[in-house]
């Protein structure tokens, strides 16, 4: 329906050889050094180039963006060193940077414009929520590593920030439809100026069919959502800018639940469709002074989510946020200054699987942080810096970062850090009741109970990590990453060390628990490669390669959360792009992945090819034709959550086709 409409909007509006864009002709001859010219915020806050950046950045772009295979935002990690991204159903995600991958990766910080997505009652991200237009993506910053110093608690292994574009780069008219085997997508953007003030605003629908469970038959797993939402940037005088937005959505979302009971089989499961709700607004004013160097920015937002006709869990989450930093030069050091006072509120309804001990909680977060940078010499800076920051309920900790980077030339660079991150529990991990089905013993059910602990620690990192750039000719980059972290105070769940009780209601039963504990710790050690380059004027290549181990020992033996995690992440994930500009109106370009085994889950290794022609016409219409996993019918990605238990799904080949009409 949404491609015969656009078809119809084409014919009836008058069009004229002055609309749309051709592809960037600049990209037929790339000049590499200017992707190490781009600016990131996401290291310090403030913007910075990539080479003079001492940490492991990577920045998909807007032009990559544009040309992703995918319409769904994880899918445009798949390419970036370092991540990793396994799909669990049609609307779940596994995405972690450096190990401990998993449905809400607890490691991983995740932004939008500086707004935390990451939830504090799992410790992860609802990625299915996050669906704005992929075209008003300005870039995505990805931060391998520990952030902790300028982001705080649990920017433990890396972030994730996604910038959108400034109203003044989207003003006109953009209509986006997309039908294939797997999707259904419908998407509007307008966007205007008047004077000092620039706006746009969105809406979104999406339709997702079910995927194949791992072996045979459909998961249940279909969902639909829609998402609107604005942006108005207003230029103030004296070098301000003044910015409003928001966005709200609505989805329904098929689920496979199990449920236990007392009579074999035990657990059963069934299919239900659950709702999910959430809004937010963002408010920010900012300064910059060109000739002092001094800027600062003043940010607050709200947001709002929630989960109902869920089976196990539901729930309503408010959060309240206020951060300032200021930037300025004294003595030929750059001070960057800062802080924040964040507030949740979150209610909690429970069912007889799972409840939570404190059901309403109430809890804020104040923080501040200091960063200095010294220009030793005009090829050695150092950074040093730290964050102090306290949550109630859980107390102070204070997350020190070191780092240098040496300009050996101006084609080569070598950097390396050593800093302290850590990761504060989530409710769920404090707060948690949960009951899950054991085994069967002497023909009784045996159930065991997952009790959180208020008295949990922080969990630790510290990260030592040394990285080389290198450029060569301007047409080809390198990029290699070093780290080893050393983890301490990870939280585990033991073995129940209570005897099984024998309970006669509501049916006979055998009951013990298990409690949340900071028992373990670990090594990892990897690798990190990108390479970017033109092998001629009309292609261009991206190879992206990432290799680490984890070593984890427990004080006991583990029931969930334990060393199985050392083989919850591949140990090799590989990424081979190449795009041939056959002119500047159409593209050809090719991917080719692999995967290793994900051993926990007894997840096979598996290679993936994709394959995308797309064509701009002067009239401002492009047309993609889109083909993922041509030469493998379906193979799985991630496992069957411990908590959460779900039948094991299946990736499918796919194919569809976008059109897209700009003005």
């Amino acid at each position: 329906m949404g491609l015969v409409f656009l078809l119809l909007f084409i014919i009836f509006v008058p069009c004229n050889n002055t609309w749309g864009k051709e592809i960037n002709p600049h990209l037929l001859k790339l000049d590499l050094k200017e992707l190490l010219e781009i600016e990131v915020t996401s290291a310090s806050k403030y913007p910075q180039k990539i080479s003079q950046i001492p940490a492991a950045v990577y920045v998909l772009t807007d032009e990559e963006i544009k040309q992703s295979f995918s319409n769904f935002l994880p899918e445009l990690l798949r390419d970036v060193p370092g991540v990793f991204v396994g799909r669990i159903t049609s609307s779940d995600w596994a995405i972690s940077i450096r190990g401990f991958n998993d449905r809400f990766s607890n490691k991983l910080l995740v932004l939008m414009d500086g707004r935390t997505l990451y939830s504090p009652i799992y410790s992860g991200v609802y990625w299915e929520r996050q669906d704005l237009i992929l075209d008003d993506i300005e870039r995505i910053e990805i931060i391998r590593g520990p952030g902790g110093s300028i982001w705080g608690a649990n920017a433990v292994n890396g972030i994730i920030n996604i910038i959108t574009k400034n109203s003044w780069k989207t003003k006109g008219l953009l209509f986006k439809s997309s039908i294939g085997t797997e999707e259904s997508i419908l998407a509007f953007r307008y966007g205007n100026s008047f004077g000092n003030l620039a706006h746009r605003f969105y809406i979104k629908a999406r339709e997702i069919s079910s995927m194949k469970k791992y072996g045979n038959g459909q998961a249940d797993d279909d969902w639909r959502s829609i998402q609107g939402g604005f942006r108005i940037d207003y230029n103030l005088n004296n070098n301000k800018n003044f910015r409003l937005s928001g966005d709200i959505y609505e989805g329904t979302y098929g689920v496979v639940q199990s449920y236990f009971t007392f009579k074999p089989p035990y657990e059963i499961f069934s299919p239900k469709d659950g709702k999910g709700f959430g809004a937010n607004i963002l408010l920010r004013l900012d300064s910059k002074d060109e000739k002092s160097g001094k800027n600062w920015y003043i940010q607050g937002y709200y947001d709002t989510s929630s989960i109902w006709r869920f089976s196990l869990l539901n729930w309503k989450n408010n959060i309240w946020d206020l951060e300032f930093r200021y930037l300025f030069d004294y003595h030929s050091i750059r001070w960057n200054f800062g802080g924040g006072y964040r507030l949740y509120d979150i209610d909690i309804k429970g069912s007889k699987i799972y409840s939570f001990s404190r059901p309403n909680i109430k809890d804020y977060i104040f923080n501040i942080y200091l960063q200095s940078e010294f220009n030793i010499n005009p090829k050695l800076k150092i950074i040093l810096g730290g964050k102090y920051e306290y949550h109630e309920n859980i107390g102070y900790n204070f997350q020190p970062t070191f780092r240098f980077l040496w300009s050996i030339s101006n084609k080569t660079s070598l950097w390396g850090a050593i800093s302290r991150a850590v990761r504060v529990p989530s409710k769920g991990e404090m707060y948690l009741k949960g009951n899950l089905f054991g085994s069967e013993v002497n023909h009784l059910p045996l159930f065991i109970g997952i009790i959180g602990n208020s008295h949990l620690d922080p969990e630790k990192l510290t990260a030592i990590e040394i990285g080389y750039r290198k450029i060569f000719d301007r047409s080809w980059i390198i990029d290699i990453t070093n780290f080893i972290h050393f983890y301490d105070d990870l939280i585990t769940i033991p073995f129940p060390k209570k005897v099984p009780e024998f309970h006669q209601n509501p049916w006979p039963h055998l009951y013990t628990y298990a409690k949340a504990q900071n028992l373990m710790d670990g090594k990892e050690y990897g690798l990190e490669l990108s390479i970017k380059g033109q092998i001629h004027d009309k292609l261009s290549t991206k190879f992206a390669y990432t290799y680490s181990r984890l070593f984890l020992n427990s004080k006991e033996k583990t029931f969930w959360l334990g060393e199985e995690l050392e083989k919850q992440w591949p140990r090799n994930i590989l990424s081979w792009n190449n795009t041939y500009y056959i002119n500047s109106h159409s593209y050809i370009k090719a991917r080719l992945r692999y995967v290793d085994t994900i051993g926990s889950y007894k997840i096979p290794s598996y290679w993936a090819a994709d394959l995308k022609y797309s064509y701009k016409s002067k009239k401002g219409i492009t047309v993609s034709l889109i083909a993922e996993n041509i030469f493998d019918n379906n193979h799985p990605e991630f496992g069957q959550l411990f908590a959460i238990r779900t039948p094991v799904r299946e990736v499918e080949r796919s194919i569809k086709l976008e059109i897209k009409f700009s003005h």
